[in-house]
């Protein structure tokens, strides 16, 4: 960081992120945390402000240029709201809320908390895309519950929580096996348009809301046993899941079904670099013929086929290549050709659906003080149509499936089908 500009370059995936939620989606990651008890919400704004210095990318606004944008840290956070309590009988309709609002870079630290109020706390934290990926995410929740625990006990000094600023992808690019990979990389032949077509209306994005479903711990436990016995991962089944239901509630092009899952660039990293809170994430497509008559075995047999091939052929670096040709272009070149791909792809009837699951959220139960995190889940993007995006995340070994769209242009009630479906035939499959 430059001491006299206080700016920092903006990195490619940061700057894609950032475009996203201008011309496609409202492009932020959301943490819904439901507690036994009440927090302290002086000491929670405390920790978050901390956590800004921590990690100073959280206290930028993103500043266009022309030629280049850059990160420019603010010089008034002491005055930005950050932490706000609300109480109210309305739970959930407060939590979709506070998800909703769209985050004004002007304005707008990059991260924000809401304590919603009732019998005891539901504590919301979001942080815009352009600065982390759910792995970053993830990271930022383990400073910040760390840092407000310190907090509590009274003995924290902020070299304490010394961790990686890593933002650049640049080093696994340069990774011996990546620029092999890359002087032997051909154009694939194969058509890779988009295949699914869920239903939805043309018109504005307004009205955003949310749908969520679970599987217990039982439930959970039964599906890592039943894919590790089909030779493939939760990942795996949930996305032989998802295939069916889109199967059943969607039109698919040439009865092909594609879908987008992503990849955690951070493991091509030493494990001791792999905690970092910013954007490194690959994106990886699968396509699947439909058969509407097949059994659930076999389905996922197919989908476990389909990902090997992609693991094997370092998944997430195509994607993660496309960013670093996003980096050499001028911004307002970038911006330009982005919002004008953005707009052709909403007069369109097909996408590519994404699943994007982000895995165990933490390895044991947050604590907070004398409080305990019973619940938690991750919120991802809310795409705009034809654009959908189905987040996973497991917390206690209780797995939560989540979608975040408009209902000006997408029914919830097709939504809400959809992941029943799903439920319904994971539980079917697991026997319970």
């Amino acid at each position: 960081m430059s001491e006299n500009k206080k700016t920092f370059p903006v990195e490619p995936q940061e700057l894609f992120n950032y475009l996203v939620d201008k011309y496609s989606a409202n492009n932020q990651l959301s943490y819904i945390l439901r507690i036994n008890g009440r927090i302290n919400e002086e000491i929670l704004e405390k920790a978050i402000r901390l956590s800004i210095e921590i990690q100073p990318i959280l206290g930028c606004r993103f500043i266009e240029n022309n030629e280049v944008a850059i990160w420019e840290q603010r010089s008034d956070l002491a005055e930005i709201e950050i932490c706000t309590v609300v109480e109210t009988p309305d739970i959930e309709g407060e939590v979709q809320k506070f998800i909703a609002l769209r985050y004004d870079f002007a304005q707008d630290c990059q991260v924000k908390a809401r304590i919603i109020r009732g019998k005891t706390d539901t504590v919301c934290v979001k942080v815009h895309h352009a600065c982390a990926d759910a792995g970053g995410l993830k990271e930022y929740l383990h400073i910040l519950t760390s840092v407000y625990n310190h907090m509590v006990n009274e003995q924290l000094t902020c070299g304490e929580f010394a961790c990686s600023n890593r933002r650049s992808q640049d080093s696994i690019l340069e990774l011996p096996q990546i620029i092999a990979k890359k002087n032997t990389m051909v154009t694939d032949s194969e058509d890779l348009g988009h295949t699914v077509g869920f239903p939805h209306s043309a018109g504005d994005n307004i009205n955003q809301t949310l749908v969520i479903r679970k599987l217990n711990q039982q439930e959970f436990k039964g599906i890592k046993m039943k894919a590790r016995k089909n030779h493939g991962t939760v990942n795996d089944v949930c996305l032989a899941a998802y295939s069916r239901a889109l199967a059943k509630i969607a039109e698919i092009k040439n009865e092909r079904i594609s879908i987008c899952f992503t990849s955690d660039l951070r493991t091509y990293l030493p494990q001791e670099e792999r905690k970092a809170m910013c954007n490194l994430s690959g994106m990886n497509l699968i396509r699947i013929d439909r058969d509407l008559a097949e059994p659930f075995d076999k389905t996922v047999g197919k989908v476990v086929i389909e990902t090997k091939k992609v693991k094997a052929d370092f998944p997430g670096i195509n994607m993660a290549l496309y960013f670093e040709t996003l980096g050499k272009m001028n911004f307002k070149e970038v911006s330009s050709q982005f919002e004008k791909n953005c707009k052709d792809f909403s007069e369109t009837k097909f996408c590519n659906p994404w699943l994007s699951n982000v895995g165990i959220l933490t390895d044991t139960k947050i604590r907070l003080g004398a409080v305990e995190v019973e619940d938690c889940y991750m919120v991802g993007t809310a795409s705009f149509s034809p654009g959908m995006l189905l987040l996973v995340s497991t917390y206690d070994d209780v797995l939560t499936l989540s979608i975040n769209f408009f209902q000006s242009t997408m029914d919830k009630k097709n939504v809400e089908e959809m992941l029943d479906m799903m439920i319904t035939e994971l539980r079917d499959w697991v026997g319970m």
